[in-house]
């Protein structure tokens, strides 16, 4: 009975660590402006990279991935269990796409999304990083190849034995990350159809 008290404040403490927006709250201190007004719109590790460089690449990037190994950490120290967890997953996930606080804009979910999965199953992690690699290599471009792999989420969660509530929970999390990145899908259309033509 406990655990159906718990289990759904985990997940709102999953989405409210989210809603911590890295790249916002640093070009904020920084410069003093919203990053989501420059670039691409977003609040993520790359448009911050426009405005403060690498340094500003990195540390967003790693308050991003924090946030997702935290949320994880955190519930099952908490002893949260499947399917609860990948629910906590996608929260946190959910939380960066979305921030309440920021009406709503926030980044593309990537770095969170990669942080909690280490915590989540480190198996999935090193498969998801494998497949990545590969795509990388063969293809020789970044996006192309991390797109591919969040499609790559549900299959590879099956293979490693995750039971079906918590592959479909990382479909959900394949969709939001997919739609988050959805301009960056229609460039890359654009590209291939521009090197067929």
């Amino acid at each position: 009975m406990i655990d159906l008290v718990i289990n759904p404040i985990l997940i709102l403490t999953g989405y409210a660590l989210g809603c911590l927006s890295t790249g916002y709250y640093l070009v904020r201190y920084r410069l003093g402006n919203d990053v989501r007004c420059f670039g691409s719109g977003s609040a993520g590790a790359t448009n911050v990279a426009r405005l403060l460089g690498a340094q500003g690449f990195v540390l967003t990037f790693a308050g991003d991935f924090g946030k997702g190994v935290l949320a994880l950490a955190l519930a099952k120290w908490s002893g949260c269990h499947e399917p609860w967890l990948a629910l906590v997953l996608v929260a946190v996930v959910a939380g960066h796409l979305w921030p309440a606080q920021l009406r709503f804009k926030g980044g593309k979910g990537a770095a969170t999304a990669f942080g909690g999965l280490i915590v989540y199953d480190p198996t999935l992690t090193l498969l998801l990083v494998g497949i990545f690699w590969v795509l990388f290599m063969v293809l020789g471009e970044r996006e192309v190849g991390g797109m591919i792999t969040f499609l790559c989420l549900p299959a590879a969660a099956l293979l490693v034995g995750r039971p079906g509530v918590e592959t479909a929970a990382c479909l959900v999390l394949t969709s939001l990350l997919l739609w988050a990145h959805r301009k960056n899908l229609v460039v890359m259309y654009a590209r291939a159809d521009d090197r067929q033509s």
